[in-house]
């Protein structure tokens, strides 16, 4: 049997309607200006009946940013069920950047680790399920990048040397070529290099 909703009024900015029976609903708004249709927007309500099972709702958590090498936890217990069923995990890596060999610690627990090899977006999807129903996928983005910053040292002679490290899974990198330094001293010392 096919529901025989209707809208109360469909030019009105606020809708209301009746569910007469179980199941999505989708309501699509387009608005216009006097001149031009907006592009259309759409919203699904779900109905279910009393005491039926709902579906979970999946959240990933926050996007992040994190130093290259670092080991990511993500977090998926923002995750809910409208009937307070307890939830199981499924995550998976859905993006990397070229070169990466990412993989999670646990795919199947609330919040799995990975190390970011690579610098770069990787991007993990998470579906909840509450034993009955799976949940919509939800997404976080992990952007990998790599840690600079500079450091000014004073010699002895009152010059500044600016150093610039950069420091990627915890070692520091130098470079190979070796520069020549003058200092400037002030008068009355003599200089070197």
């Amino acid at each position: 049997m096919g529901s025989a909703a209707t809208l109360s009024d469909p030019t009105a900015a606020i809708q209301t309607f009746v569910s007469d029976v179980a199941g999505d609903y989708v309501l699509q708004l387009i608005v216009n200006d006097g001149m031009d249709d907006s592009t259309p927007d759409s919203v699904v309500i779900t109905v279910a009946l009393p005491g039926a099972n709902q579906p979970p709702v999946a959240n990933a958590g926050l996007d992040k940013t994190v130093s290259l090498g670092a080991t990511v936890a993500v977090n998926g217990s923002g995750s809910t069920d409208p009937d307070a069923d307890q939830l199981t995990y499924s995550w998976s890596i859905t993006s990397v950047p070229a070169g990466s060999g990412a993989t999670l610690s646990d795919a199947t627990a609330v919040n799995p680790t990975f190390v970011a090899d690579v610098a770069g977006d990787y991007v993990l999807q998470l579906i909840a399920n509450d034993g009955q129903f799976d949940s919509a996928p939800d997404t976080v983005m992990i952007r990998a990048q790599v840690v600079m910053f500079q450091q000014l040292i004073r010699s002895s002679g009152g010059g500044a040397i600016s150093l610039t490290f950069l420091w990627m899974l915890g070692l520091a990198v130098f470079l190979t070529r070796r520069r020549s330094i003058r200092l400037q001293r002030s008068a009355g010392e003599t200089s070197g290099s």
